[in-house]
């Protein structure tokens, strides 16, 4: 299971992409799976995961 510092480093980097290949009005999204779990046993927490979209102004869903 990837921590947190290195999940927010592939989004980061995906999201980079995303900006410099895709076209300007592209919809980006961060979606978050095993929303079913307790949350002390998810590797990113519901909090940190909508702070990095809010980072970049993007929605973020849990399945």
């Amino acid at each position: 299971m990837l921590g947190l510092p290195m999940l927010a480093m592939y989004i980061r980097n995906w999201i980079r992409n995303i900006e410099q290949h895709a076209s300007d009005n592209v919809n980006k999204i961060l979606v978050g799976n095993k929303a079913d779990m307790d949350e002390s046993k998810r590797a990113v927490p519901t909090s940190k995961g909508q702070a990095l979209a809010d980072e970049y102004g993007i929605k973020f869903f849990e399945t």
